[in-house]
């Protein structure tokens, strides 16, 4: 049996070195919806996963950034979103998220000058343990 080749590892990861460098501070986490092993192990850790909230077709990579949201699936170049990834995506859009499919950190630019400027109306609300909280955009309180 030959070795899988992990074509998309490669873009993944400098897609992600590209998004910390343009959004400094952001939290950027990877939701894994792969499994090593075979056969009846792997079928446990799926449905271990599944158990506990794993959302197959779930995106890549969710970045968090000055009250901001972006969900990225990365794809190799000329890589198809799988049926499962198109149901999730179609999901989120139905909830007021788009997902973004991406193949190289060039496209990861486009999202990050989105998310600068939607930040500008980004201000801080408060200190937690003593860290500044902010958020996207302060709401202006009701009127009595």
């Amino acid at each position: 049996m030959s070795k899988r080749i992990d074509r998309e590892g490669p873009y993944h990861r400098a897609i992600l070195r590209h998004l910390h460098m343009r959004l400094p501070g952001a939290v950027i986490h990877h939701s894994p919806n792969e499994f090593p092993g075979k056969g009846d192990t792997i079928a446990r850790a799926i449905a271990k996963a599944k158990k506990n909230g794993m959302v197959v077709g779930f995106p890549d990579l969710i970045v968090f950034w000055r009250g901001q949201v972006a969900l990225i699936e990365v794809k190799a170049p000329g890589g198809k979103l799988s049926a499962s990834q198109v149901v999730v995506s179609e999901q989120f859009a139905s909830n007021g998220f788009s997902v973004h499919v991406i193949t190289d950190p060039a496209e990861a630019t486009a999202i990050a000058d989105d998310m600068h400027r939607a930040a500008s109306d980004w201000q801080p609300i408060g200190e937690v343990a003593g860290r500044i909280v902010r958020n996207s955009i302060q709401k202006p309180e009701a009127a009595e």
